[in-house]
């Protein structure tokens, strides 16, 4: 189902007994769109300049909450200077006279990751999680921490003829400043999304969400999430003792299987989300035909991120050269171009002896924008066959057990068991 359908759900809605209502005194609400753990999402009009919105209230549970009441106010806030293309877009937000808490947020069309048939071509699925990186990134920029990532929270909308991604649903999110210590421990979340900080109520950093990127990354490309067990409880149970995801398995290049494995540290030292998309960016420029990414990257931070290959050698993955570069090199390759042409003129032609082009090296660290040289031949995927990294010792059980696990309410647009969708990339 196209979460921005208009067809409601099965049943009445929970909070409204009638087809509409208005709150704010000037919005409109329609049929329901969509239920998650801290609400429901309907269709909805301003009443007074007629555009069309997402009105999201939370459940009557939630509102009730003084502590979650505060939350709310505080992330409201915080997503309200969000302002990015890869990340909804808050409008508004406000309290009725009986507590009925609201956000007021853009109206997307499209359909959720969450609905599409995988696995993923390494170009389809980066195409996707680049300019989502970007997104998280922004969030990250704010202090904002998502805690939900998945891809039923991640929207794939057009816009002028483009695919874009926008991270959506940050009903759990917390701010990096949240003084609340209740807040931090409450394991919220789902389950085979989690990180292992968050399956055991530890604090949590951005460090959080690059895991959960890391494991939606995995199912977009191999199809189904690396840990999933009978339960909730189990899972969590596999994810704070057991091994981490061990990416060796993905029928993908081991550059990528490399990155991809970084994202996968239990003890949290991970590289920040703008690293990732920096190292993916770099990577997808050597893929055969590029990507036509159409994101902006908010993160100039170039200090590359170093993987190591399963023959053992490091890959030094930098940021890419950035439009400033691109134009001295041009200019300079028209000098040189010119220079040579001039001086062939003037001079004999040399004895024509053929030239032969080494073969580019696996290990080969990415070429630098600046030389403009050929790109190398893709990587064979049977490369994927080996171990991309050793995956690390899972640490010892410590004496504070896995904390049980309050699972957000499965959205309607929640993808059959077996994790296949009915939609293609190609289906908008």
């Amino acid at each position: 189902m196209k979460t921005s359908s208009a067809e409601p759900l099965d049943g009445p809605p929970r909070r409204i007994s009638s087809v509409t209502r208005i709150i704010g005194e000037k919005y409109e609400l329609g049929a329901a769109l969509g239920e998650g753990g801290a609400g429901i999402v309907y269709q909805a009009r301003h009443t007074w300049t007629d555009r069309a919105v997402a009105v999201k209230l939370l459940h009557p549970e939630v509102a009730a909450d003084g502590d979650a009441v505060e939350r709310f106010l505080r992330e409201a806030k915080a997503m309200g200077r969000l302002r990015h293309e890869n990340v909804v877009e808050v409008l508004d937000m406000g309290q009725e006279e009986d507590g009925s808490l609201f956000l007021v947020m853009d109206l997307l069309s499209g359909f959720s990751l969450g609905e599409l048939k995988l696995p993923l071509s390494e170009q389809e699925a980066l195409a996707i999680a680049i300019p989502l990186a970007d997104g998280i990134a922004a969030a990250h920029a704010e202090g904002v921490i998502h805690r939900d990532l998945k891809p039923d929270n991640v929207m794939l909308v057009r816009d002028r003829g483009r695919r874009v991604p926008k991270l959506i649903d940050f009903g759990i999110a917390q701010t990096e400043n949240s003084d609340s210590p209740m807040w931090q421990s409450k394991v919220l979340g789902t389950a085979c999304y989690m990180s292992p900080e968050q399956v055991v109520g530890n604090p949590l950093t951005p460090a959080t969400d690059v895991w959960s990127f890391g494991i939606c990354l995995y199912e977009l490309l191999g199809g189904t999430v690396p840990v999933e067990e009978e339960t909730a409880q189990a899972t969590i149970e596999a994810i704070a003792h057991g091994p981490p995801p061990n990416c060796k398995a993905l029928p993908v290049a081991r550059e990528l299987s490399a990155v991809l494995q970084t994202m996968f540290r239990k003890d949290a030292k991970r590289p920040t989300i703008a690293e990732i998309a920096t190292a993916l960016r770099e990577y997808a420029e050597t893929l055969e035909g590029g990507l036509a990414m159409n994101a902006t990257t908010i993160s100039t931070d170039s200090t590359p991120l170093m993987v190591e290959l399963e023959d053992g050698s490091a890959s030094s993955m930098s940021a890419p050269a950035g439009p400033r570069k691109l134009w001295i090199a041009a200019v300079l390759a028209l000098v040189v171009g010119a220079a040579a042409i001039m001086l062939a003129r003037t001079q004999s032609p040399p004895d024509p002896t053929p030239v032969v082009a080494a073969e580019p090296s696996e290990t080969a660290a990415a070429p630098v924008a600046e030389e403009v040289p050929e790109p190398p031949e893709p990587v064979a995927n049977e490369a994927a066959a080996e171990a991309a990294t050793e995956p690390e010792e899972p640490e010892p059980a410590e004496a504070q057990e896995a904390a049980p696990v309050r699972t957000k309410r499965r959205t309607r647009m929640r993808r059959a068991p077996g994790r296949t969708g009915s939609l293609s990339v190609d289906d908008f």
